[in-house]
């Protein structure tokens, strides 16, 4: 019992050093030591091992954690694995390629930002996965952009802010759920919630970039680029309507609720009929890319680098470095690192304000350390909801708070699954969207300010609601 007791109550000191140094390590070795990510995290483990095994930790709760962090992984890494074929598939079938066809002749480069980031809103509310959108319609507005001449980290910024926009408001989305578990609140009543402090954020962000799409340099000099990217896509895919089955079909299979994995299989198996059918594609092709993606020269390297995305292989490195992100953060939760940091900072409750300030700050804090948006919302969920209850704020206040800094902060923090995801799919670093990415960071900001400002603070009583916190 002594030594559990030991591991789980890891001092202030030993925490700090295992942060700092993971935090040093992806910062500075990936950023300017060009250290790849896996190093990084490798890294970081074992010098947490190192400092908990100092503090009387034993090594079967190393091999605990490692083998919880291989059970939360796995769900979400066949997913990816998943994603990578789909993404492959979907270029073979001209999906992609028809989509940024028909955006580069209907969007103009002055709208293309705000475009961007209302089509990702859209498709990411309707199918409730960041992942997917950026995935899909993410990568051919990457291409569009590109080849608009519009700058790439504004470009990253709008798809990643309406891509979460929809992971945080899509009655379908994992977190949407999840949030309002943990904080015992109706689903309906959190979105609800959440519409109060979202709309003015992404008002802001539809205002921001259509003024950056005017400040932008891109314009009528890249018309030849334009024209070359047409012809080159006319003169390899079959541009057609029919192209565009394999997003409705997925659109209308996350509206009949079916399961994520699911989903993706049967649009895999279908988009891949409609390749062999359509872009002329051979059965042995199609097992080809759907493990080693796309390897077709254009004659082009921008439509190379754009096309030559997806497959399985594409996504192991997400694979790998989300399992280590998770090994670390599972590592840290069992040490009781998160309760050493949240516990100096839970004195700064007092007030409706402060809970709330503190909610969210715990969030990015968890998102930070763990690399895992999940954590993020469950963590500080499960520490402050006793708060509320005493303080008989609705369910919908904490779970409208988790979201906005656990959710929406994840694609900002290059370790965490969110910003892996998106760098990979995009090509485009986290480093480089981050500033763009309004939304994101919008949103912890828009909270805080409502908490202390006593906006959409609701007590029991002051709105309807179908689930309060029982008056002990």
């Amino acid at each position: 019992m002594n030594e559990k007791k030991e591991f789980r109550q890891c001092n202030i000191p030993g925490a700090i050093i295992m942060v700092v140094f993971m935090i040093v390590a992806v910062m500075v070795g990936v950023s300017i030591l060009k250290i790849d990510l896996i190093v990084a995290m490798l890294a970081s483990i074992f010098v947490a091992i190192i400092v908990l095994m100092l503090q009387g930790a034993k090594w079967d709760l190393f091999e605990e954690s490692i083998a919880e962090a291989g059970r939360i992984a796995t769900s979400p890494s066949l997913i990816l694995l998943v994603v990578g074929c789909l993404i492959a598939v979907w270029m073979a079938c001209g999906t992609i390629p028809s989509i940024i066809s028909w955006g580069l002749q209907i969007i103009s480069p002055k709208f293309f930002l705000v475009t961007a980031f209302i089509l990702c809103a859209i498709v990411s509310t309707m199918i409730g996965s960041s992942v997917s959108t950026v995935a899909t319609i993410g990568i051919a507005l990457v291409g569009m952009g590109d080849v608009m001449n519009v700058n790439v980290a504004m470009t990253g910024g709008a798809i990643v802010s309406g891509a979460y926009f929809g992971d945080k408001m899509s009655p379908m989305s994992d977190t949407t759920n999840l949030a309002p578990a943990v904080s015992e609140a109706d689903i309906f009543d959190h979105i609800k919630s959440m519409t109060y402090t979202t709309a003015p954020a992404a008002a802001i962000c539809i205002v921001l970039f259509t003024a950056l799409g005017f400040i932008g340099e891109h314009g009528e000099s890249t018309s030849a680029e334009i024209e070359e990217m047409l012809r080159l896509l006319d003169s390899h895919f079959n541009i057609s309507l029919i192209c565009i089955i394999p997003p409705v079909l997925i659109l209308g299979l996350n509206f009949f609720k079916l399961p994520a994995l699911l989903s993706m299989m049967i649009n895999i198996l279908v988009s891949a009929i409609i390749a062999c059918l359509i872009q002329g594609e051979s059965f042995m092709s199609i097992m080809g890319l759907l493990y080693n993606g796309p390897l077709v020269d254009y004659g082009n390297e921008a439509v190379n680098r754009l096309l030559q995305r997806g497959g399985a292989t594409y996504m192991f490195w997400v694979v790998v470095v989300g399992i280590l992100s998770v090994a670390f953060g599972v590592i840290l939760e069992k040490a009781g690192v998160f309760k050493s940091f949240i516990e100096k900072i839970a004195f700064a409750t007092k007030t409706d304000g402060r809970l709330q300030c503190t909610t969210v700050l715990s969030c990015i804090i968890v998102n930070i350390l763990t690399g895992e948006q999940y954590m993020s919302i469950v963590l500080p969920g499960k520490m402050y909801v006793d708060e509320y209850k005493k303080k008989q704020l609705l369910p919908q206040v904490l779970s409208r708070a988790l979201e906005g800094g656990g959710t929406v902060v994840a694609p900002l923090i290059p370790w965490n699954q969110g910003g892996i995801n998106c760098t990979r799919l995009m090509g485009i670093s986290t480093y480089q969207y981050f500033p763009f990415a309004f939304l994101c960071w919008f949103m912890p900001v828009i909270e805080i300010i409502c908490g202390f400002a006593g906006k959409f603070m609701w007590h029991t009583g002051d709105i309807p609601s179908k689930k309060t916190y029982a008056v002990k």
